[in-house]
């Protein structure tokens, strides 16, 4: 029982965790930090929201319809995002993006987790329509239409700014990982230590300029002031302790091909709503008619907005 109990807590924990840190959830993913677990997790919690809330809405018909509903819009949302993801991600590598699959599933799955949360957040809200207006069928549809599409558009708002995210350059990501007082530029590895060989040079020159075996003499004061010079002078082309600016690595390829992928993320946005809604005008009903015969599957006719249409006129009073 005790395990049980871990294996739950540990699940929400990591759905809490993206919900109270966005940035850095969204951060880990793409340093890919343990991203198995986060794909179970955020499997495992979006489905028991979207279960709880299909159960609510079914329940308006009967308790086959809620049953039904339970397992049918977890599905419709997991399915939208796997028929939609290929499209995403082998359009975004063909077009430059190094991250992998997992990572692109990753972050269209929090996207997915997110419409779950919040559709439970309203849970309450559509309990209390149903329970209070019981015979307005119609109303109660097109509330839930709002409510969909609400939610919808909060998870397609942190799934681009996730794949934003995922699509920056890990070169110039790499720059704003380096300590904040950091005095040189440790991904040059070939400028420090050119640099460092410089100085050394220099310095062994200076010491050339001796006369050898032969003491140095003090009292040469020009001899001093040459030297001196010399030295100076060359060690002027050496930085002492200025900090050296962060180099732009990124190309004028690497440019073009991020925004292109802008470009494809956000027409695969409105494929993925496009898609959604048809799969779920195939997987229909998900409230039942009232008057009607428990149904699994309804015969496929019509569309999605005709329905729409002839709810809001029968709202309104029309025919």
């Amino acid at each position: 029982m005790i395990n049980q109990q871990n294996y739950v807590q540990q699940h929400f924990s990591v759905l809490m965790s993206l919900l109270r840190d966005r940035q850095g959830f969204l951060e880990e993913i793409r340093q890919e930090v343990r991203l198995q677990s986060k794909i179970s997790s955020l499997f495992v919690t979006s489905s028991i929201f979207f279960a709880i809330y299909g159960g609510i809405i079914g329940a308006s018909h009967s308790w086959m319809q809620s049953l039904s509903s339970i397992i049918k819009l977890p599905i419709f949302y997991l399915l939208t995002l796997i028929i939609c993801f290929p499209t995403l991600f082998f359009f975004n590598i063909l077009f430059g993006s190094r991250s992998t699959a997992k990572q692109h599933f990753v972050i269209l799955l929090t996207a997915v987790s997110v419409i779950s949360v919040l559709l439970f957040s309203l849970a309450p809200v559509t309990l209390l329509f149903m329970i209070t207006a019981p015979n307005s069928y119609q109303f109660f549809k097109l509330l839930n239409v709002v409510i969909f599409g609400i939610t919808g558009v909060f998870g397609v708002k942190f799934l681009y700014e996730g794949m934003q995210l995922l699509s920056e350059d890990y070169k110039d990501r790499g720059m704003q990982l380096l300590p904040k007082n950091e005095e040189y530029d440790t991904d040059n590895e070939y400028e420090n230590q050119e640099i460092q060989l410089l100085s050394e040079d220099y310095k062994n020159r200076e010491m050339q300029l001796l006369p050898k075996n032969e003491e140095y003499d003090t009292d040469n004061e020009y001899g001093n002031q040459e030297i001196q010079l010399v030295y100076e002078n060359e060690l002027k082309l050496i930085p002492e302790n200025k900090p050296h600016q962060p180099k732009k690595l990124t190309t004028k390829n690497d440019e073009v091909g991020k925004k292109t992928r802008t470009t494809i993320l956000r027409s695969w946005l409105f494929l993925y709503g496009f898609v959604g809604v048809q799969l779920g005008w195939f997987l229909r009903p998900f409230f039942g008619s009232p008057g009607t015969d428990f149904q699994l599957f309804r015969t496929i006719q019509g569309n999605f907005y005709l329905d729409v249409i002839n709810a809001i006129s029968q709202i309104l009073g029309g025919k």
